[in-house]
């Protein structure tokens, strides 16, 4: 039976948002909440605790956002997502935004960007953050992974991830069905990402190609010379299996300090 036969229009419309931004906007609202209770009017909040829009409007948010740009290290861009947060809540309560929120707000935030940039490059802010992993970096993780005892799980995962140079959440979702033969190369479809939500750009397939000098680094020859097609099943039935694999990467990393001092 398709999928689609018991899914209603209410489904339907709440999956607009993922999962992981309904999380988010979820924090971003306790965030508003805790500004109120110390620097708000009682007014701002429901009897129930949830944010009361008739008395938390457009000035008592900017009144938030310069408190947490000036008090916190948060970026512009998890100050930006308070925003989004806000601007979702007004959808959800049926209550029509204030134009404030895109003609003022958009103006601020691009200034607000502007002026982050610049401190960082003063030194004024100190940059933080994830950083790309180099090279040699993967080379030891990868030597690490063979030692574990995971039928090769992790040296997969972590070989698609680097060669297909996309993020664990999108690895865990790699189907035998998205893999397809290009020639010289392996190809592997991703029907969504992280700048393609709806699925509504190009599918063409990425690449992966073998690497016979090191060829533990490409995920090819994992698949060639290991033979762990059965740790791929786990991408296909654990719910948690990028969890799974940032749980073993930890061990990588006590393997390479062991292995490379």
């Amino acid at each position: 039976m398709s999928a689609r036969h018991d899914t209603s229009l209410d489904d339907i419309r709440g999956m607009r948002v993922a999962k992981s931004t309904k999380s988010g906007y979820k924090s971003g609202l306790n965030q508003i909440k805790k500004w109120i209770v110390s620097n708000g009017s009682p007014n701002m909040l429901n009897e129930d605790g949830s944010i009361n829009l008739d008395g938390f409007q457009y000035p008592a948010f900017l009144a938030f956002i310069q408190w947490a740009y000036q008090n916190t290290t948060n970026k512009p861009g998890t100050l930006a997502s308070y925003r989004c947060a806000i601007k979702d809540y007004y959808k959800r309560q049926g209550v029509p935004l204030p134009s404030q929120y895109d003609d003022d707000m958009k103006d601020l935030f691009q200034g607000m960007r502007r002026h982050h940039a610049e401190q960082t490059q003063s030194g004024g802010i100190k940059e933080s953050g994830k950083r790309p992993m180099g090279l040699s970096t993967y080379e030891s993780l990868s030597l690490a992974s063979l030692k574990l005892m995971d039928g090769g799980f992790s040296h997969l995962f972590l070989a698609l991830s680097w060669n297909l140079m996309c993020r664990s959440m999108s690895t865990q979702t790699i189907l035998f069905d998205h893999f397809s033969f290009e020639e010289d190369a392996i190809g592997v479809v991703f029907c969504k990402s992280k700048t393609d939500q709806s699925g509504e750009k190009s599918r063409a397939p990425r690449h992966i190609y073998a690497n016979l000098v090191n060829f533990f680094l490409v995920a090819i020859s994992v698949i060639d010379l290991e033979s762990p097609w059965h740790a791929l099943l786990p991408l296909t039935s654990d719910p948690k299996r990028s969890n799974r694999y940032s749980l073993n990467s930890k061990g990588c990393c006590y393997l390479c300090v062991f292995w490379k001092y």
